[in-house]
């Protein structure tokens, strides 16, 4: 182009220069022609021995991130992609076995929305479950619960920060379970001599808030009953 050939006045004497850069890359092409040749000729790179092609480097980096895109922990296993429980059977149905067959589906209702457009709900449970024997205040009300994988990801994150807790409290406990999965804080008493716990796992999506326990053992023992933490 004008931009990188010498000025007018230099043209005589560079010529001769560009017709000689012309011939040697002349030359350079046909060794470089001939060079292909003679690898096509051997076989190109089916020894295997040479640089990895396109293809076989996918292969290689799908062998090595098979466990990104696998399980539940940690990814959620695409269950984000999902909206939310939005009917009052299926954020029941989401819940461990244990804790939702201590609650009376006839006595739950609706008290919001998550985030992300799923149910929240104000449960009551059944008369005298198992779940509740010796840890709850004889005159508990009821508990929250709801299912939504995108924001229990970021509560948990706050449990582990510590951001529930409650400074004036004698007591703020982190609990979570063996994989890391879920996480709860423990805190109380409040003036009624009750503890509180609220509880969220990443995986599931599940969430139970409850301030009706009497005391910080009786806590950790309603979230291993009621197999939110394990």
């Amino acid at each position: 182009s004008r931009a990188t050939d010498a000025p007018a006045d230099d043209a005589p004497a560079g010529a001769p220069r560009r017709r000689g850069l012309v011939i040697g890359a002349v030359a350079a092409v046909v060794l470089l022609a001939g060079g292909l040749t003679a690898y096509a000729a051997l076989g190109g790179n089916d020894s295997g021995t040479g640089t990895p092609t396109a293809e076989s480097g996918q292969e290689n980096q799908e062998g090595r991130g098979g466990d990104d895109t696998s399980g539940a922990d940690g990814s959620g296993g695409g269950q984000s992609a999902s909206a939310p429980p939005a009917t009052k059977e299926s954020v029941i149905a989401s819940l461990p076995t244990p804790l939702a067959a201590a609650i009376d589906p006839e006595e739950c209702s609706i008290s919001g929305e998550t985030e992300h457009g799923g149910l929240r709900l104000q449960c009551h449970f059944i008369e005298d479950a198992p779940l509740l024997d010796g840890i709850v205040s004889p005159h508990f009300q009821s508990l929250i619960v709801s299912t939504d994988v995108t924001e229990a990801r970021t509560k948990v994150v706050r449990i582990r920060q510590q951001l529930g807790f409650d400074r004036d409290k004698e007591v703020n406990e982190v609990v979570e379970n063996t994989s890391r999965t879920a996480a709860a804080t423990v805190t109380g008493p409040d003036v009624a001599d009750l503890f509180t716990i609220d509880y969220a796992n990443q995986s599931t999506g599940v969430m139970v808030w409850f301030d009706d326990l009497l005391g910080q053992d009786a806590a950790t023992t309603f979230l291993s009953r009621a197999g939110l933490i394990n």
